[in-house]
């Protein structure tokens, strides 16, 4: 018994060696490739409020299934700041997206919703100030005013969200499939690919990484690469189950579809979040 103990031990002590060592491993290279270029990481070199049309490149999965597509439409297609989208599909081809016949009262809807929406956002700032203290007696005078007028616009925003989904599935959505080739030119391209990395680096980290092309310029305008460790590298236990990365990013921003809401900041905030991400 005492020497199956001790065996035991044994494994157990070798096991977090090993992990250890693959946690170190997995330190080195994130500091390594953090560093390299492109540095920094996250950069924005420019904010588009009416992209008007855009094109979605994902390499991560291979392309846009259809429900992503529902959700990307569902999201981002406004017909009023974002009129085309074009998303690459899994057989290689592109699908676009836009509405046709728009009616008025629709778009003076969507406009008064992103008002609305910036006016929440600025009250919501305003709120998180005022009650960012311990103790409740430290809260300003006029902390109940304060409170109210973003508890009633963001009541307005959420009614006017739903007004818009709903008037949404009445549009008449268009959709054109084609090749990238013969594709009318978008505005702006949104590329999402994985970074290929030596085999050794490869078994500890993970990096994509997303840009935002300016198709008149030909210039990069923002980006973003995210350096993740792998969890079969970490000495964290996987609570989850089937976790592929540790949550938190080496460097970089936290997901792709987090990045689209600083670069397009009039589409995307009125819905969900985007359909894909890792």
């Amino acid at each position: 018994m005492k020497r199956l103990f001790l065996k035991s031990i044994l494994v157990i002590g070798l096991l977090f060696n090993i992990h250890g060592c693959s946690s170190m491993s997995a330190q080195y290279y994130g500091m390594k490739y953090c560093s390299a270029e492109p540095n920094p990481n996250t950069w924005i070199g420019e904010r588009v409020e009416v992209p008007e049309s855009i094109y979605w490149e994902d390499e991560l999965y291979n392309g846009f299934t259809d429900e992503d597509a529902n959700l990307m439409v569902t999201n981002y297609l406004d017909g009023v700041h974002l009129k085309t989208m074009a998303l690459n599909t899994p057989d290689g081809k592109v699908k676009i997206y836009s509405y046709k016949d728009i009616p008025q009262t629709y778009i003076d809807l969507v406009e008064e919703g992103f008002v609305v929406a910036k006016e929440s956002k600025k009250q919501k700032v305003l709120f998180d100030k005022a009650r960012n203290h311990k103790n409740p007696k430290d809260y300003p005078e006029n902390f109940k005013e304060i409170s109210k007028s973003y508890f009633q616009t963001d009541k307005k925003k959420s009614s006017i969200q739903k007004q818009i989904e709903e008037a949404k599935t009445k549009l008449n959505l268009v959709i054109t499939q084609m090749t990238k080739e013969t594709m009318p030119k978008m505005n702006y391209t949104v590329t999402t690919k994985v970074i290929p990395l030596p085999d050794d680096a490869r078994k500890y980290i993970y990096i994509d990484e997303v840009k935002v092309l300016d198709n008149h310029t030909d210039k990069t305008i923002a980006y973003n690469r995210r350096v993740m460790q792998r969890y079969s590298s970490s000495l964290l236990p996987d609570m989850v189950g089937g976790r592929r990365f540790v949550p938190e990013p080496m460097c970089g921003g936290k997901t792709p579809k987090i990045f689209d809401h600083d670069i397009f900041i009039l589409i995307g905030h009125l819905t969900n979040a985007r359909a894909k991400h890792i």
